[in-house]
This record gives structure tokens, C-alpha cells and sequence, in this order.
């Protein structure tokens, strides 16, 4: 009951639960070629972010889910001693708890969760969750930044977990950015059961190109299925982009083959989801208790090797 005396931002305004972060942290000066990347992974709802006191959002970003990315080769100290500080402003309209329930709905006109002004399962928080809620981390990359690898695994026909399968197909695709101010070549590459997919690409001086890699055929792969149809297989695989057969930046994926559809049924006159050319229902096939519809969704991790901040 304590969080009723707390007062909520309806009444007080959205200045009395803005907020400063604020975080000294060391990082060695870049070398010659070196950039530095600053990411944010999630802010709720909107942030100013300033680095050794340059501000390096050119206006103030908003909505809870949106990444930021800022390139702060050139604000970094020399010294090595760096202060970073982002101050967090709630969300806009900031909604009326008015007992529960989403309240009367307003905070619903921004991109942040309704029901932190009250459901029937939770009371309304008051300073409506503002803050920093995900990772923030810093990534070091060469003239070119590779980012948001994209995997779409393809599994033709009827499948079951056991036994030998026919071949999958991976796509993959990826942003490389530019930050020279002259044109880039080289090549974007994977491995992947022991077969090298690359394409050589050529990059304009200060862009970022979407780039497409040929399709693998994966023979025989080990598929990934929901919990209680078979094993959930993963693979991993390390997405490079080289300069001169120099690695210039490198992103670490790890992903389950596996193809979701969603079908009409004509018998119950609604959507069904197959997992693999199978179809999906509430139960494990093994008679298990129900599974809640995330599990089927569930993607393999992508994940990259950073130093966190905040």
C-alpha cells in the first residue's frame, strides 16, 4: 500500500519525474581508423544524450522501443576519463490511472506500455516506468560498421524431428555503414557448415548500404521446433565485413533453423501457425500441458561482445 503515497505524474507534471543519468566511465583514445559507437538499446520514453557536455542528438529522441546509435570518435577524451550523462523525460501524454485498467487510455497515444497506468493485475506506476530500461554499451569498429544482421531461415515441406532432412535454406543480409569520406571495397562473409558465403560489395563515401548475400543451402540440417516437438538446435556463425582481407568489423549470430507459417484453416475458419510444414496446436505432441503462444515464436540470440556503461 506504500505506493499510494507516492504521488503520480498526472498530478505532478512530467518535470518531477525527469532524470539524469550520469556515468564517468574510461575508454582509450581511438586509433588512427578506429571509430567508437555509443548504443542505446531502449529509453523510456524520451532523452537528450551528451557526451564530455556535446549534445549528440541533434533533437530529442522518443518512444520506448526505438535503438540509438551515435558514432562519438570525436567527443571521446584524450585523457581516457569520459562523462557521459542523458537526461530521461517521461512519456507524453503521461494518461490518468483513473483506477486501472490502462486509466482513460492516454498513454496509449506514445509508444510505451499502456497498463503501467493500471491494470487489474498491477497498480499504476507512477512515474510511468521513465528511465533507462535495456542496455546501453560502447562498440568499436573500423571505418565500416557492420550492423542489424538479418537471418530468414527457409524450410520447404513436411518435416519431422528425427531422421535425416532435406537441405534448408539461410538468407542473410546486413547495413554497412560508411564513415570515410571515400568510397569502400571489400567483402561481406559468413561460414556456415563449413561453406564460405561472400559478396564483394563497394560502399559510397558516407552511406549506409543494405547488402544481400547469396543464399546457403544448408544439407541436411539440424532444426530448431518448439518445446516438446523435438530439440531446439542452434547454429553460430560470425557475419565479417574485410577491408583488404582485414577484418573491418564482425557481428556474432546465433540462430535455429526453422520456418514458422501461418495458414487459413477452412475447418475452423481461422489462421494456423506450422512449425516446419507441421501443425501447431495448443499441446506438445508428447501430451504435455499447454504452451503459451511465445514459445513458439522464440528466435535464436544474436549476440555481440561489448563493454556496457550504464
Amino acid at each position: 500500500m506504500n505506493n499510494e503515497l507516492i504521488p503520480d505524474i498526472y498530478t505532478t507534471g512530467r518535470e518531477y519525474y525527469t532524470y539524469w543519468f550520469v556515468k564517468d566511465f574510461k575508454e582509450a583514445y581511438p586509433v588512427t581508423g578506429q571509430q567508437v559507437w555509443l548504443q542505446f538499446r531502449g529509453v523510456n520514453y524520451a532523452c537528450d544524450v551528451f557526451l564530455n557536455g556535446h549534445q549528440l542528438n541533434a533533437a530529442t529522441h522518443k518512444s520506448m522501443f526505438l535503438r540509438q546509435e551515435y558514432n562519438i570518435t570525436p567527443w571521446l577524451s584524450k585523457d581516457g576519463r569520459n562523462r557521459l550523462a542523458v537526461i530521461v523525460y517521461p512519456p507524453d501524454p503521461v494518461g490518468n490511472p483513473n483506477g486501472g485498467q490502462g486509466g482513460d487510455g492516454r498513454i496509449a497515444k506514445n509508444v510505451s506500455h499502456q497498463y503501467v497506468a493500471g491494470w487489474d493485475w498491477i497498480q499504476p506506476i507512477r512515474d510511468r516506468n521513465t528511465g533507462i530500461w535495456d542496455k546501453v554499451y560502447i562498440e568499436k569498429t573500423g571505418m565500416v560498421n557492420l550492423k542489424n544482421p538479418h537471418v530468414v531461415t527457409l524450410v520447404p515441406g513436411k518435416r519431422i524431428p528425427s531422421g535425416p532432412q532435406q537441405p534448408a535454406i539461410i538468407k542473410m543480409a546486413a547495413e554497412l555503414e560508411n564513415t570515410s569520406n571515400k568510397p569502400m571495397q571489400g567483402v561481406l562473409q559468413y561460414s556456415l557448415a563449413g561453406k564460405k558465403i561472400s559478396k564483394q560489395v563497394t560502399l559510397p563515401a558516407n552511406s549506409t548500404t543494405v547488402v544481400t548475400l547469396p543464399n546457403a543451402i544448408l544439407s541436411n540440417p539440424r532444426l530448431w521446433w518448439p518445446a516438446g516437438y523435438g530439440s531446439q538446435e542452434l547454429y553460430t556463425t560470425e557475419l565479417q565485413f574485410l577491408v583488404s582481407g582485414k577484418p573491418c568489423d564482425k557481428e556474432s549470430l546465433t540462430f535455429g533453423v526453422r520456418e514458422i507459417q501461418r495458414v487459413w484453416n477452412t475447418t475452423t475458419l481461422s489462421s494456423q501457425f506450422n512449425v516446419n510444414g507441421q501443425r501447431y496446436s495448443s499441446k506438445a505432441a508428447t501430451g504435455s500441458s499447454p504452451m503459451p503462444c511465445c514459445a513458439l515464436l522464440m528466435k535464436g540470440m544474436m549476440r555481440k561482445y561489448v563493454t556496457t556503461v550504464i
